[in-house]
C-alpha cells in the first residue's frame, strides 16, 4: 500500500482542497475552516489536505474529546510545517494536514498516521489531556454559574447566610463527593446537578465548613 493510499483510508477523516487566498506554508498560520472544499477521498491529490473528524468541533458541535484531541495532537505535532491549526465561526476548530508534506516526510508521516489510525480503536489521543481539559471546564463552570446557583440554593435552604467563595467551593466538592456525583461531560462542556448537592447539604455540613 502506498502512503497516499494509506492516507486515503484513514478512518473518520474529511478530505479537502484549500481555497484560501494564500498558501499555507508557515507552521504558525491558522487557516479558515470555510476555505476547505470537501472532496471524495478517492479523488484526493497530494496538494489536498486531511481534516480528522475526531479533532474537529465548535461551540455547537463535538464533545470534550474532540477538543482534547485537538490540543493533544497540536502538542505532539503542531510544530511541524505540514500540520495546520484551523479556526472558523462559532468557535470552530480543526486540524488540517498537508498530504504533500506527509508524502515528503515519510518518517514523521508514519508517526502521525499511527496516531490517527489508533483513534479507530480508541477515540482519545491522550487520557491525561482529556482529564486536564475537562477539569478546566469544570472549574470554569463553577466560576461562571455553579457557584452562583449553589450559593442561591443555600440561602433558600438556610436563610440569609454568608459564605466565602473558598468555603462554598470546598463545601460543594465535599458534599458532591459524599453523595457520589461529579462533573460530567455534556457535549463540549461540563455539567453537574447543583440541586442535588444543595439538597444533600445539611446545617452540620455548613457549620463545619464555616467554622474552620
Amino acid at each position: 500500500m502506498t502512503m497516499l493510499d494509506r492516507i486515503r483510508q484513514l478512518p473518520a477523516c474529511r478530505f479537502g482542497n484549500f481555497l484560501g487566498w494564500h498558501t499555507m506554508t508557515y507552521r504558525d498560520e491558522t487557516a479558515w475552516y470555510g476555505d476547505f472544499q470537501d472532496l471524495d477521498k478517492d479523488k484526493t491529490l497530494p496538494e489536498d489536505y486531511v481534516v480528522p473528524e475526531l479533532m474537529r468541533g465548535g461551540d455547537y458541535a463535538g464533545t470534550t474529546i474532540e477538543r482534547a484531541n485537538h490540543r493533544a495532537f497540536l502538542k505532539l505535532y503542531g510544530h511541524l510545517p505540514g500540520v495546520h491549526n484551523v479556526a472558523g465561526g462559532f468557535g470552530m476548530f480543526a486540524t488540517a494536514l498537508s498530504i504533500k508534506w506527509l508524502l515528503d516526510n515519510p518518517e514523521l508521516a508514519e508517526c502521525i498516521l499511527d496516531t490517527l489510525e489508533a483513534l479507530n480503536e480508541y477515540p482519545v489521543i491522550d487520557d491525561e489531556e482529556l482529564s486536564e481539559y475537562e477539569s478546566e471546564l469544570a472549574r470554569e463552570g463553577w466560576d461562571t454559574w455553579a457557584r452562583h446557583d449553589y450559593c442561591v440554593g443555600l440561602k433558600k435552604k438556610f436563610g440569609n447566610i454568608e459564605v466565602t467563595d473558598d468555603d462554598a467551593y470546598e463545601l460543594f466538592n465535599r458534599i458532591a463527593t459524599r453523595i457520589g456525583i461529579d462533573w460530567e461531560a455534556d457535549g463540549n462542556d461540563m455539567s453537574i446537578d447543583v440541586d442535588k448537592v444543595v439538597n444533600a447539604t445539611s446545617v452540620d455540613d455548613f457549620c463545619t465548613t464555616t467554622t474552620r
